[in-house]
This record gives structure tokens, C-alpha cells and sequence, in this order.
């Protein structure tokens, strides 16, 4: 009957200590979260010379946290960026890929590793005809949810792009070219919201 007891006494024990550490969490990461936010963006074109524009936009990011330490997500960008011979254009991502979360659960400060396969798109409208420019890359990115309670928090990252445009279309006609290796910057605020964890 003793042996019964403890038993019982030491389960009763570990599941009290299980609720009390979801209970005191400060922060989350595991579960779906919807994240949004404004961007400054640089692109640099290489070439002899390089040419760098920059601008600014939005993002919205969507993602699953299957732990609370590794997830999936994908993330729309797009911004306006002023050309350096005057005027501006549009210019996209689109991201997909997997993000890699630390100190999540008893910190407030959760620094985050992120790598994506990125879709890029520039539109321009010259002389009243659109003009696109698009292609895929790689993207490597780290950044910070700061909690200020443990489903939301403040969110900053920083994410670099290397990839190349290689499809180009006037109206609806596309054209033969060479493809344009070109990086880009994005560097986010905004905040993120984990319903459950």
C-alpha cells in the first residue's frame, strides 16, 4: 500500500510541476503564429558598376511551430523601391522555409535562425506597359521576438537574399535574356502572435 502511495504522490508530484512550468512561461514559439510588420529593403544588382536602390513596405508571415524550437512558415514581402535613375518600382518575396527558435518558454527574449527558399518579382510600369522581372533565390535571416506577454511579442529580424532574375515579360510577352544576379535586404518590425502553445 506504501509503495501505492509514492507512486501515486510522485505522479501527482511530476504533473503539478508540468502545469506550473506552462503556467510561469513567459513566451512561446510551438503552435501556428501570424506575424506582420514594416520593411526597409535594399536591393544591390551586380554588375561593373553595382547598382543598390532601396525603399521601404509590409510583410505578412504565417507559420507552425511543431516544437518549441523548430517551424515552418511562409512569409509575403512587398515594397517600393526608388530607382536610381528616378521613379520607383514594386518589388516582392516570397518565402518558404523553416525557422529555428531558442530560449523560448521561460525567457522573454527569444532569438530566432531562419532559412528560406524565396521567390523575387520586380514590377515596373514604363511608359504606361508593366514590366516584370523574376526569378528564385536563398535567404538566411536571424532576429528577436521580445515578449511582452507569453503569446505576443515585439519581432525585429534582418534577412539576406542571393538568387537571380531570369524571366522577363513585357505586358503579356515574355522575353529572351540573360539572368541578373542580384542580392537583397530585408530588414523587419512588427509583431508576432501565438494563440496557443
Amino acid at each position: 500500500m506504501t509503495r501505492l502511495a509514492l507512486v501515486v504522490a510522485g505522479t501527482l508530484l511530476c504533473a503539478t510541476n508540468a502545469v506550473a512550468q506552462t503556467t510561469n512561461a513567459k513566451s512561446r514559439a510551438a503552435g501556428f503564429f501570424l506575424g506582420g510588420g514594416l520593411d526597409g529593403e535594399s536591393i544591390v544588382v551586380y554588375g561593373d558598376p553595382n547598382v543598390e536602390e532601396s525603399g521601404g513596405g509590409a510583410d505578412f508571415t504565417i507559420g507552425y511551430g511543431f516544437s518549441p524550437h523548430w517551424s515552418l512558415y511562409a512569409q509575403a514581402n512587398a515594397s517600393q523601391i526608388a530607382a536610381a535613375g528616378g521613379g520607383d518600382y514594386s518589388l516582392a518575396h516570397f518565402d518558404v522555409g523553416t525557422r529555428i527558435h531558442f530560449r523560448a518558454g521561460p525567457h522573454t527574449v527569444v532569438p530566432f535562425l531562419q532559412i528560406a527558399l524565396t521567390g523575387r518579382a520586380v514590377v515596373d510600369d514604363i511608359n504606361g506597359t508593366t514590366t516584370t522581372s523574376s526569378g528564385g533565390g536563398i535567404s538566411l535571416g536571424t532576429g528577436l521576438n521580445l515578449h511582452f506577454t507569453p503569446a505576443v511579442a515585439f519581432s525585429t529580424s534582418i534577412m539576406w537574399t542571393l538568387g537571380a532574375f531570369d524571366t522577363f515579360k513585357v505586358g503579356d510577352r515574355t522575353l529572351d535574356g540573360s539572368s541578373i544576379v542580384a542580392g537583397s535586404t530585408r530588414v523587419h518590425f512588427g509583431v508576432v502572435w501565438f494563440p496557443r502553445g
